[in-house]
């Protein structure tokens, strides 16, 4: 493996990235759901959440995202952003018939804070969680329109990171998510009509599917309504894409094969030999899950393929290796950006060029990109600060040359892969 010099290392990394370590958890997680589409907009999800060498404390803390989507005023948006997440207004989503069982003795919900009380302390215990869901109608990573169900955040999750308890609120900016990896296995069962678009791997059932998804921070599925298909293979990677317009499909799935062999030749091979893009309507540019991504048809077609390597590259930057996306929203951020800013400049030189040019242009004065998702004032400023100067900032240090820039890169990759910078 190419390396550099401890000298120029802090260097190429520190200038934007400043990381520091690395921690693999020690407790381990297991998740089995039952998930049922009962209808357009009802799901039902019964839930088991298996996990030993928990720390210490006087309650397990999970993340359960859907009872925000109850009122106006917990819904995970900014004013600024309304229109485009809700463009019919806002509609309600439900938690309906909540119980939780196995080792929970009690439990009391707090926001998007689920704080249990197990009835034993040691050994592997086994929280129960069953409800059924009332998705509402937006265009957010959790909701539903004309062609898509998206549930994304739709189960508990352990707020464990790097081992460590971390309970954070859903802001309505960025990424605020923290959580190391469990191993997901699913049975989804559907309406006829509707497609499964998953990530990991999936076997068709009578009436649905099974979803084994391993080392994943999150899984995230979409039921799509008569989508267009285009599949992509290098015979070492993988890619399904799906939208409602064949183009698209098949422009997505060409790309995200093409910047992947890429990523793996400059950076490493990532924890997952597959992805899978949903091309469908969505208010923000795109949205990394754990082998699955979003990506907004109603981008232009410049826009919609600098979006499918973006997301692209999270499979290397949060997927492989995971980060504190609330405390330090700029590291995976910058790296994906810079990641994609590299393709470009490389396989389209003037669309590369411009990306990068227009991205500097946007963050003349910004230094203080090194912020929690709580100091950004809007929207704005985060884009500019996180995926302008952070980025262009980091990119900048390709100047030193290939081997050392991707060098130092792979060397990171390498050390933290399958973990969580720290």
């Amino acid at each position: 493996m190419r390396r550099i010099s401890f000298a120029l290392l802090p260097v190429v990394i520190a200038a934007c990235v400043a990381f520091c370590g690395c921690s693999q958890a020690d407790p381990t997680i297991d998740v089995y759901a039952d998930v049922t589409v009962l209808s357009d907009e009802l799901v039902a999800v019964s839930v088991r959440v298996e996990a030993s060498s928990l720390p210490d404390g006087e309650y397990v803390p999970f993340a359960f995202y859907p009872p925000l989507f109850s009122s106006r005023e917990t819904l995970p948006v900014t004013d600024g952003a309304f229109a485009a997440a809700c463009p019919d207004g806002f509609d309600a989503g439900e938690v309906l018939d909540f119980r939780a069982g196995g080792d929970v003795a009690a439990y009391a919900q707090s926001g998007c804070l689920l704080r249990v009380c197990p009835k034993r302390r040691g050994g592997t215990l086994s929280f129960c969680f069953d409800y059924t869901l009332r998705v509402p109608v937006n265009a957010m990573r959790y909701g539903r329109d004309e062609f898509a169900l998206r549930l994304a955040d739709f189960l508990p999750r352990l707020c464990l990171f790097g081992g460590e308890y971390r309970e954070y609120d859903c802001l309505p900016i960025g990424d605020p998510f923290a959580f190391d990896a469990a191993d997901y296995r699913l049975r989804v069962t559907h309406p006829d009509g509707m497609t499964l678009a998953a990530p990991g791997e999936v076997a068709a059932t009578e009436g649905g599917a099974t979803v084994y998804l391993a080392d994943a921070r999150d899984c995230t599925l979409v039921l799509l309504k008569d989508p267009d298909t285009a599949v992509a293979s290098d015979g070492a990677f993988a890619v399904t894409a799906y939208a409602r317009d064949e183009a698209k499909a098949r422009s997505a799935a060409d790309l995200a094969l093409s910047s992947a062999a890429y990523f793996r030749e400059k950076i490493g091979a990532p924890v997952r030999d597959a992805l899978t893009v949903v091309v469908l309507p969505f208010y923000a540019g795109g949205m990394e899950y754990c082998g699955l991504v979003y990506v907004a048809d109603s981008l232009s077609a410049s826009a919609a393929s600098a979006c499918v390597v973006h997301e692209t590259a999270h499979l290397w930057w949060y997927d492989s290796v995971g980060f504190d996306q609330v405390a330090e929203p700029w590291k995976d951020e910058a790296l994906a950006q810079s990641c994609m800013f590299a393709y470009f400049c490389d396989k389209l030189p003037p669309f590369g060029y411009t990306l990068v040019e227009s991205a500097v242009a946007a963050s003349p004065a910004v230094t203080d990109f090194r912020r929690p998702l709580s100091e950004y004032g809007s929207a704005a400023d985060y884009h500019r600060s996180v995926y302008c100067a952070a980025a262009t900032k980091l990119y900048a240090l390709r100047s030193l040359g290939d081997e050392k820039f991707f060098g130092a890169l792979s060397d990171f990759f390498a050390d933290r892969r399958g973990g969580v910078a720290k």
